[in-house]
This record gives C-alpha cells, structure tokens and sequence, in this order.
C-alpha cells in the first residue's frame, strides 16, 4: 500500500527510513503491478473472509473502503476508524473493531500485534486476530481451520525485520 502510494505521489517519501526507500528503490516495475493486484479480502469459505487489517462497523464489508482494510485497529462510537495516538497507543474513546463488527461475516486479519490469536465473538460471526509480531521479532501464526476447530501453529521469527 504504501510503495504504491508513494510510486504515484513521490513527494510523501520525505521521511521515510532507509530500508523502506532501499525496498521502495529496489521494487520492479512488475512488482508495482503485483501488489496492485493482490485482493484486499479473500473469502475463505462460506462467510469466512481473511483482511490485511480490520473494518468500519458502519459499513457492510463489501462497502469498506480500501484505506479502512488496510489500516483500521480502533472505531469510535460511530464505527468511524481512528488513527493511533503519536505514542502508538490506542485513542480516547474508542474500541477496538473487532469487538464492535455486525458480521454477519467471521474475519481473520492482522495488522494489530498481539501476544497470542485474539478472538471476538458476535452473535452468529467471530473475528479472529493473528498478528502475534512476526515481523517485529514475535511469531508468524497461522490457523488451521476445521468444521468445529480451530489449531494454531507459530513459528518464532529469526529475526527483528522492523
């Protein structure tokens, strides 16, 4: 989302690190192509949907806009998406989307590190959090998904990435 941002408005790469312009300088013109290509949510099966981040509860989730999948963590009481205070924490006011989505979709998403899977539960849906730090030294998680089970798998990273 972002090297796609700033391929198209160059004047955003004002402050970014070194290793995201050596990442950002070093990206193809068909890489460009590819990340443009890859979908914002993926329906799993049924009404199981896997997204980057999460939602705005005041939209169905064919109505999210791209920006909202990509970044929303917290909502307030209108389900409007709030940005992280500058400290990283989450804002006065708010709650975090997952425990605020209608459904009736269940969601698997990221975006948010947390120390173990995070599971939400509303009345007929679940949202399902995975993001367990990976790229920040934590673990990559994945969830094995059966009828009536769901199984973790984590594997430690090797490295702190970011």
């Amino acid at each position: 989302d972002k090297h796609l941002k700033w391929l198209n408005k160059p004047s955003l790469m004002k402050n970014i690190s070194k290793d995201n312009k050596y990442v950002h300088d070093n990206l193809s013109y068909d890489d460009f192509i590819w990340l443009d290509a890859l979908p914002l949510k993926i329906c799993l099966i049924n009404q199981l949907w896997a997204l980057h981040g999460g939602c705005e509860p005041r939209f169905t989730l064919e109505n999210q806009l791209q920006s909202k999948i990509v970044r929303t963590r917290y909502v307030d009481e209108y389900g409007i998406s709030r940005s992280l205070k500058k400290n990283f924490s989450q804002p006065f006011g708010t709650k975090y989307w997952a425990e605020v989505w209608n459904g009736p979709e269940s969601i698997i998403y990221g975006h948010n590190v947390i120390q173990s899977p995070r599971f939400d539960y509303g009345v007929n849906h679940f949202c399902l959090g995975l993001d367990t730090g990976c790229v920040f030294g934590g673990s990559l998680t994945g969830a094995i998904i059966n009828e009536n089970k769901i199984d973790f798998v984590q594997v430690k990273a090797k490295y702190k990435y970011y």
